[in-house]
């Protein structure tokens, strides 16, 4: 899991494809965390979108995991933030 600082380290180094991120996030004054698998892709024009616009201005966002889409269908294709992926 990581902080947005730590995901755009993650960017710098990430395929430009498309990828599911799996995010939590919350206000300050909420108790409860909101977990999402958000769609997130580089298009074609150079830049990063997320197809879902999740983002509200939420102040707590942890960026949990991510795999790309072409191994949705994979068993386990899930990568943490952090994590080094071999194979």
């Amino acid at each position: 899991m990581t902080n947005q600082s730590g995901f755009n380290k993650w960017l710098e180094t990430a395929q430009p494809t498309e990828y599911i991120i799996r995010i939590r996030y919350k206000y300050p004054h909420e108790t409860v965390w909101t977990y999402s698998n958000e769609y997130f892709y580089y298009d074609p024009s150079g830049v990063w979108v997320w197809e879902n616009d999740w983002n509200e201005g939420q102040t707590d966002v942890d960026y949990i995991s991510w795999e790309k889409v072409e191994d949705a269908h994979c068993f386990n294709a899930w990568v943490e933030f952090g994590e080094v992926r071999y194979g």
